[in-house]
């Protein structure tokens, strides 16, 4: 919900200030689908505490996918009650996030280069926070600089240069 209304903020925002909007483009789309489902994953992550589990990367203790990534049961509870499940997902989809972008930057040249760099420094702090055994100072620094590429993310596929 807080990254909803500061996405209607920042669009009034931007009107007030006279930015001219684009239509979004579906790359631009995906993109934020990616970006907001990775946060609504870092949510679950954070409430779960499941970054305090797996504190290697890339693999979870020698393995790509966790052994309890289905121990509850029916199985569609594992994506938001199981801590190995979301902590995966998250990973995933931070992963997915970072490589669209980088591919967006590679065929749609600088429009998306400070998404891109600002996505690594996002999966960077992540990672950190997980090796680090989440430190609070890093993991607040994660979810705030989560903020940071949503909305530039925002101005990306909403504001005409």
């Amino acid at each position: 919900m807080a990254f909803i209304i500061l996405s209607v903020l920042a669009r009034a925002l931007w009107r007030l200030e006279g930015k001219l909007f684009k239509k979004i483009y579906l790359r631009d789309a995906v993109l934020l689908a990616l970006i907001g489902l990775t946060i609504i994953y870092g949510a679950y992550v954070a409430g779960l505490k499941a970054g305090l589990i797996y504190n290697t990367f890339p693999l979870m203790e020698g393995q790509w996918l966790p052994n309890e990534w289905n121990f509850y049961h029916p199985v569609w509870t594992n994506f938001i009650n199981n801590p190995a499940t979301v902590q995966w997902l998250h990973r995933l989809l931070a992963l997915a996030t970072v490589t669209y972008s980088t591919i967006l930057w590679i065929k749609h040249g600088a429009t998306y280069r400070l998404i891109t760099i600002k996505i690594v420094i996002q999966v960077g702090l992540g990672i950190s926070t997980l090796l680090l055994q989440v430190p609070l100072a890093v993991a607040l620094l994660h979810q705030a600089w989560a903020m940071v590429v949503w909305m530039i993310a925002l101005k990306t596929a909403w504001v005409k240069k």
